[in-house]
């Protein structure tokens, strides 16, 4: 083929869309995409069979876009790195958008590859073709559309560029999903002509694609207030021992407690040395006494705020002067404070300066000794209830599981008996979650994917509700899943969390419109997917059944409580705590 000459040989016009798909997966291959989760569709056929001939692609197929976009986005935060989605046109696209929404606020990299009709079937009602351009809006961090396939080289050469930007775009800066729209003319399937020339193009189309990432480290000013916190919300890092390192040594620097999210890892990896984590500052700031006696002169936000709605209001009202360090460009001041935006990783920031730590302020005395009274009177109250509540289900988690299991906690009232109950700990536990939109959708597809992803056995800890409202990804559990994940469900007849608002005093309206009860058969219902179930009587069948998790396979433990009864302790045990913390 001449230097003038770029069209390949007609021939080939026949499976220009097999050669396209084969391309598209060689490049993805080559910037490191490791794994494609693809539905079922024909628009999509020339990219679904070249990601399944590839050969070391890791090929998932899920029927439902909208668990396979969550099963994708829990793979990728398992293993930080970007994961495909192939799907086919029409409806099928927008299912993508609830993982789509919660992969670009959780900064989640997912690259996916939509297939679509050509322009000229397009806006004259042509079967399954609906305008996908844009159609997630500003939830993507990059939009485009493919070029329609062609036997040209400067048009392959042109695609490769535009993969090598979606694939860089989701993981550099500020991560997120990226969206690539690709129509295809017919014939899509297979084509049986082989044109001599597409190997030789192809043999070096993959070149030149790889990405080096910049890295530096921040000061932070050496004029920070002498008495202060450090904020960590939640956050699960690659590397948590490293992340944990970081904040530890800036605690140490400065001579600030770290008031931990219980999504954060500085929760669960106290052994590296976070002794002055605090866990019980929504209890705390419950009591306006504690609140005087604890108030510091300056924050350090670490990425998002902590789940605890009292932590925020009280710093709302405080108005501290706040330094939010966080790599994304988009804002984590949800308290409006005077704030100062440090552009890096936690890894990345050090102290400007040494620091006068002869001796600790007296809020931070106040803080860290009410923090050990009201751990105390927590624990003591999980110990003295018979009731088989919530709260003691959740502190079993970090109890009877074993050390480093991960574990997955779903939106609503699990992650707050988590903020709540979670103490301190030595158990290495990787914790997940998707609490960039907060919502409970997607919750079962979510956890599949990061145990599929770890290849570890993993926890999931979720209501009912949030369980059945991702039914379909137990379709995931009796197909493509190969790993190990245990379902440790609340069944408290609806909607827990709505309990604690003040909705709950309008008795039949709220139960019919809030609480939403619902009457499932939890073992019919793990039956028709063939996972195995376990309803727990008692408190020590729960830890007999944690201390021991399955090697591989889905299993469904589901307790039943009491909604009301609980919300009622809650209350009870925080007025207690939040007593307990004052100065005598």
């Amino acid at each position: 083929m001449s230097a003038r000459d770029t069209s390949l040989n007609p021939a080939a016009r026949s499976n220009v869309n097999s050669w396209w798909g084969a391309a598209t997966v060689d490049v993805l291959w080559a910037l490191g995409v490791r794994t494609v989760v693809l539905s079922p569709g024909s628009r999509s056929t020339p990219l679904t069979f070249a990601c399944a001939a590839h050969g070391k692609m890791d090929t998932r197929v899920v029927l439902d876009e909208r668990s396979a976009a969550f099963f994708a986005l829990g793979i990728a935060k398992a293993r930080h790195e970007t994961v495909a989605l192939v799907c086919t046109s029409g409806s099928a696209v927008a299912n993508y958008l609830p993982a789509v929404v919660e992969a670009a606020e959780s900064g989640v990299p997912l690259l996916l590859l939509t297939a679509d009709r050509p322009v000229e079937l397009r806006y004259r009602h042509a079967g399954q073709t609906i305008d996908q351009v844009k159609i997630f809006g500003g939830a993507v961090r990059l939009f485009a559309e493919a070029p329609l396939p062609e036997p040209r080289l400067e048009i392959l050469a042109a695609w490769r560029d535009l993969l090598t930007q979606a694939v860089t775009r989701t993981t550099s800066g500020h991560p997120g999903p990226v969206h690539l729209n690709c129509p295809f003319r017919e014939p899509l399937s297979p084509g049986t002509q082989v044109d001599p020339s597409l190997p030789i193009i192809l043999a070096h189309f993959t070149e030149n694609v790889a990405t080096i990432p910049i890295r530096r480290r921040l000061d932070l000013p050496a004029s920070l207030p002498r008495a202060g916190w450090i904020v960590a919300g939640p956050v699960s890092p690659k590397d948590p021992e490293a992340y944990v390192s970081a904040v530890t040594d800036l605690s140490r620097a400065l001579g600030w407690p770290i008031l931990a999210d219980a999504l954060n890892p500085c929760r669960h990896f106290a052994d590296t040395g976070c002794e002055h984590v605090i866990s019980a500052y929504d209890c705390l700031l419950r009591n306006p006494e504690t609140r005087d006696q604890v108030r510091p002169e300056g924050v350090l936000q670490l990425g998002e705020l902590p789940t605890s709605k009292v932590l925020r209001e009280t710093l709302a009202s405080w108005q501290l002067p706040t330094w939010i360090v966080d790599p994304a460009p988009d804002s984590r001041n949800a308290v409006a404070a005077p704030a100062t935006y440090v552009s890096c990783l936690v890894e990345e920031l050090s102290i400007g300066s040494n620091r006068d730590l002869s001796s600790v302020p007296i809020a931070t005395q106040h803080l860290l000794a009410a923090n050990r009274a009201a751990c105390t009177q927590l624990e003591a109250a999980l110990g003295a209830t018979t009731a088989w509540i919530e709260p003691r289900i959740a502190r079993s988690l970090i109890e009877e599981t074993p050390d480093e299991t991960p574990i997955y906690v779903a939106s609503s009232m699990p992650v707050r008996d988590a903020e709540y109950f979670w103490s301190a700990n030595l158990g290495r536990r990787p914790i997940f979650f998707n609490r960039g939109a907060n919502g409970i959708d997607g919750t079962l597809s979510t956890a599949l994917g990061v145990a599929e992803g770890l290849g570890r056995s993993t926890v999931l800890y979720t209501g009912d509700l949030a369980l059945l409202h991702d039914t379909n990804g137990l379709l995931i559990a009796s197909t493509t899943f190969t790993g190990s994940l245990t379902i440790v469900c609340i069944n408290n007849a609806g909607g827990g969390i709505f309990e604690h608002l003040p909705i709950a005093a309008h008795g039949d309206l709220f139960e019919r419109c809030f609480a939403t009860p619902q009457h499932v058969d939890f073992a019919r219902w793990a039956a028709a997917y063939g996972i195995n179930y376990q309803q727990l009587e008692h408190p020590e069948d729960l830890a007999a059944a944690l201390r021991t998790l399955p090697a591989s396979g889905v299993r469904l433990l589901e307790i039943r409580t009491d909604r009301k009864r609980d919300a009622a302790w809650r209350k009870k045990t925080f007025a207690e705590a939040s007593a307990s913390g004052t100065r005598p």
